[in-house]
């Protein structure tokens, strides 16, 4: 994905984050992560989180096994690492220290339980809201880039 498309789509979300009066939104793998990054991770059993700050920062917990492709993808975000052996809960406790936020947005939908649990443990004593319309809403609204890739691919269908 291109920085400026990246900023763009990085952009409309800090605005809806503060639209929704929220300090940061939690976003796991799959279609809001992918727009925001450019990045197809899968959920595994191993908790991936970006969190996107009313600031527009961008931090994320990933597990140590997908450095390699997540530096190349997204090198611009504030990332820490986490490997079996020490488990994730430390990174969580890092992004918490980070964000400081109290009231946190998580995609309702599709955050599981476990990732929510390390979100609201490590932010101890932020409200954890569902906030998976926010976050989603965000992909309603299509660029030119996005008109004219569907544009093309109407094209390509017909």
């Amino acid at each position: 994905m291109s920085a400026p498309l990246a900023a763009a789509r990085a952009e409309r979300l800090k605005l809806a984050i503060a639209d929704a009066g929220l300090d940061a939104v939690a976003i796991v793998p799959g279609a809001n992560f992918y727009y925001l990054t450019g990045v197809h991770l899968h959920l595994m059993e191993r908790p991936t989180v970006l969190f996107v700050g009313a600031d527009g920062r961008r931090t994320a917990v990933i597990p140590a096994l997908e450095r390699a492709r997540w530096q190349v993808a997204a090198p611009d975000v504030d990332t820490v690492y986490w490997q079996d052996s020490g488990g994730y809960e430390a990174a969580f406790e890092k992004v918490a220290k980070r964000f400081r936020a109290t009231r946190i947005g998580v995609e309702g939908q599709r955050m599981r339980f476990f990732e929510a649990e390390a979100v609201r443990r490590s932010l101890a004593g932020a409200v954890v809201t569902d906030a998976h319309a926010v976050i989603s809403a965000i992909r309603l609204c299509k660029d030119e880039a996005e008109v004219a890739a569907m544009r093309r691919a109407i094209e390509i269908s017909e």
